[in-house]
């Protein structure tokens, strides 16, 4: 927040808060997502060292419950399809390299608490007022996932609730990413199916 202080004009604000916004909003009890990250910036360079502590003790809490690895390279990681200037890096583990200072890095993150048994989705009614406000807003679909994404660690959804949710949605690209967000805030995983038509 202190950065936004150095902006002289609205103009500038308006750029720093661009710039900045991913760091602000970043959830570490949510994190779960498409990263595109731009390594000279500071606050994406920022969540990329903030991910990667995650990453690192999310696979030494996995190794000591005695999970069963589903990692992509089999060391645990929830990291996924990292991409360095568009090509696939050389380590074993994002947790085991050191973050250059420039260029394009690209991953996904499939991790964070997943729902415990017998949690409850958010009540009808209140997930109707929800959505009509959501419905209502007069923002860009980046805007409407970065407002979802604030408020996902604070809500659980139902499958029928995320596939209504999602139609609102009218990027094909930032519905992807909100479907990712959402996925482990789900109370019936098993029931995911019924949003595979707002990817058709």
């Amino acid at each position: 927040q202190l950065c936004l202080r150095l902006a002289s004009t609205q103009a500038q604000y308006r750029q720093i808060l661009r710039r900045a916004m991913l760091s602000m909003t970043f959830t570490p009890s949510n994190p779960s997502m498409h990263y595109t990250l731009f390594l000279e910036e500071p606050c994406d360079f920022h969540v990329a060292e903030r991910v990667r502590i995650l990453d690192r003790w999310e696979a030494s809490a996995a190794i000591r419950r005695g999970f069963f690895d589903t990692s992509q390279r089999g060391n645990q990681s929830q990291v996924r399809n990292e991409r360095y200037e568009g090509r696939r890096p050389l380590f074993r583990s994002i947790m085991d390299w050191e973050l250059p200072l420039s260029g394009k890095l690209e991953f996904d993150f499939a991790g964070g608490p997943r729902t415990a048994a017998g949690t409850v989705e958010m009540a009808g009614p209140i997930f109707e007022e929800f959505f009509q406000h959501l419905l209502a807003a007069k923002c860009r679909p980046s805007q409407q996932f970065e407002a979802l994404r604030a408020v996902s660690p604070y809500i659980y959804l139902a499958s029928s609730q995320l596939r209504r949710l999602l139609g609102v949605i009218y990027d094909a690209e930032v519905r992807m990413h909100a479907f990712h967000v959402f996925y482990f805030r789900l109370t019936d995983i098993w029931n995911v199916k019924v949003c595979r038509a707002r990817f058709s």
